[in-house]
């Protein structure tokens, strides 16, 4: 057995452990290191069969078992090489290489396509290398044993003499359970977010379906909400500057469609134009809404609302809407033009091309919206708003957290 002590240790170890890692290579720690099933299962496909995993099902770290293919169970007593363990750890040969999950109890007997699968010996916690292929120190790795230029790919014959420094069983067992940890409460966070989003979902349309009505603070009813058209209750629908954008930051702030990407206005994926003639023309006011009128189908009808806290110009392949203020709050006609089924609408009156679709200023304003009372507006905006507050916080800690757990991986292992 090929055994060194390792001269580096991680930088961030748990109390009570002093022990020198070992350096092993990887086909000592997994004996047994082979390809899953390659070649054409599909004839073998079925319902209620064996759980067959292929690399999509494996992402981050974990198993998405959203999909999962089933073949038959003659099909998988033939194919024994790539049937699975549990505590086996499975790794993606080809595309997104190097992503690995292990295998839990779970999906005990399971087979598998086109997968690396790791067979631990007694001194392995595999876990513990489910978390190690995503630090620094497994990711360069992968990195120098991959091959391929359009699709990455790894083989078995340069896992296995990877040179790996691990510490004893308990540690291992022990950064693996602490990640874990973390994992958990990343998960939980996340759900919480995707629970968050849902309900938001329901409130806006509860509250666009009038389903759910707000009264007014006295208790009293406000009136019937009006149908209008949107060019009744606003002041302008215009089109940006089309004026040349420069390759550096020194100039004027302008936006672009990458500007709104994620529905929010970016000002690092803003534009820059060295002057504007009639800069008031073009300058931004708090509330203006920026819709992207030109534009792939999925992505038509795309809109954010400028919050006014940085200068910023209205440039091209954007609509600017600003609202007449006696008559439309903007943030309810933001929260009412990004609702699905107006959504839906724009994806079917855009004009489609062979490569983007568009919807003209004339189209727009054609566009039949509800119309509550502008105190009933105020109280909807602010409870969407409010709403959003706390998807925005919980996703906040989602991002602190997953930094933390980056630090880790960059500490914990060498």
């Amino acid at each position: 057995m090929n055994l060194v002590l390792s001269k580096d240790l991680p930088t961030l170890r748990f109390r009570n452990f002093v022990e020198a890692w070992q350096e092993k290579q990887l086909g000592e720690l997994f004996p047994h290191i082979r390809n899953g099933f390659v070649g054409t299962a599909t004839p073998f496909y079925e319902t209620n069969g064996v759980p067959y995993l292929q690399g999509k099902n494996v992402k981050a770290g974990s198993l998405d078992l959203t999909g999962l293919i089933e073949i038959s169970e003659e099909f998988h007593r033939k194919q024994k090489k790539s049937q699975l363990r549990s505590g086996d750890l499975v790794m993606v040969q080809s595309g997104h290489v190097g992503e690995c999950a292990v295998i839990p109890w779970e999906l005990e007997g399971a087979n598998c396509h086109a997968l690396v699968v790791l067979s631990p010996d007694e001194s392995v916690a595999s876990e513990f290398f489910q978390y190690y292929f995503y630090s620094p120190a497994g990711l360069r790795h992968i990195y120098k044993i991959r091959t391929g230029n359009t699709i990455s790919h790894i083989l078995t014959s340069d896992l296995k003499p990877l040179h790996i420094s691990i510490p004893s069983l308990s540690e291992q067992r022990k950064i693996a359970d602490f990640l874990g940890a973390v994992d958990g409460k990343l998960a939980g966070l996340r759900e919480k977010e995707a629970a968050l989003t849902r309900f938001k979902r329901g409130l806006m349309q509860a509250l666009f379906s009038q389903t759910l009505r707000f009264t007014r603070d006295d208790g009293s009813h406000f009136p019937d909400w009006e149908e209008k058209r949107l060019g009744d209750v606003v002041s302008a629908i215009q089109s940006g500057t089309t004026a040349n954008q420069i390759n550096d930051d020194s100039g004027l702030p302008v936006t672009r469609i990458e500007t709104i990407s994620d529905g929010t206005v970016n000002y690092e994926k803003v534009g820059y134009v060295s002057k504007l003639e009639r800069m008031d023309r073009y300058l931004l006011e708090k509330g203006d809404l920026l819709f992207s009128n030109i534009n792939s189908v999925k992505h038509i009808g795309k809109i954010a609302i400028y919050d006014g806290s940085r200068p910023l110009f209205h440039g091209m392949n954007l609509l600017r809407i600003r609202t007449d203020k006696h008559l439309c709050v903007s943030e309810y006609l933001y929260f009412l033009l990004s609702s699905l089924p107006l959504k839906r609408h724009f994806e079917r009156v855009c004009n489609q091309a062979v490569s983007q679709a568009s919807i003209n200023q004339t189209e727009l304003a054609k566009t039949k919206i509800s119309l509550p009372h502008t105190e009933e507006q105020q109280k909807i905006a602010n409870a969407i708003t409010a709403l959003d507050a706390k998807i925005a916080a919980v996703s906040d800690q989602i991002e602190q957290l997953a930094a933390f757990k980056k630090g880790l991986l960059q500490q914990m292992f060498v």
